[in-house]
């Protein structure tokens, strides 16, 4: 499918938009062809992350191929149990429509390193800060993982 897609040019001021070929990756995010790689390692592919509003398409970042197959393997990662970074299961739990409080999103994207499927975490203490209450976290983990059973059910 070919649509118009808003992105910034590479001064990073200017607004442009191309036509560019689309492909299906999840609800209303697709993928387009940014730049293939020159040595032909199909894993270093270049690819516009293109999100759709009504009928406004625009391109929330370029991506490797590399980097998008291994989101979803992280997923897959995270429920047999195997630690992931806080960042990929803020990214996992948007993904799956899963919303998370805006502080509990701090926590994990300032401190949060490690975190498994039981709760655990590993995190990052900052010199002269006290160690943050993770009880968001936590909730946010055994709600999220409530999430995904109610949707599977549902299926």
């Amino acid at each position: 499918m070919k649509a118009k897609v808003f992105k910034y040019k590479s001064d990073g001021n200017t607004v442009v938009a191309p036509y560019m070929e689309l492909e299906p990756y999840a609800e209303n995010v697709y993928l387009s062809l940014s730049r293939k790689n020159e040595y032909g390692n199909e894993d270093d592919d270049c690819f516009h992350v293109v999100c759709r509003i009504e009928n406004v398409y625009f391109s929330s970042g370029q991506y490797s191929r590399r980097f998008l197959k291994g989101e979803g393997q992280q997923k897959q990662k995270f429920l047999d149990g195997e630690r992931i970074t806080g960042g990929m299961f803020l990214e996992i739990t948007g993904r799956d429509g899963f919303d998370i409080h805006i502080r509990t999103k701090g926590t994990f994207n300032r401190h949060v390193r490690g975190i498994n499927k039981d709760g655990t975490i590993s995190y990052r203490k900052i010199k002269g800060h006290r160690t943050p209450d993770f009880t968001g976290c936590h909730k946010a983990v055994s709600a999220y993982l409530a999430f995904i059973t109610e949707k599977e059910g549902k299926q």
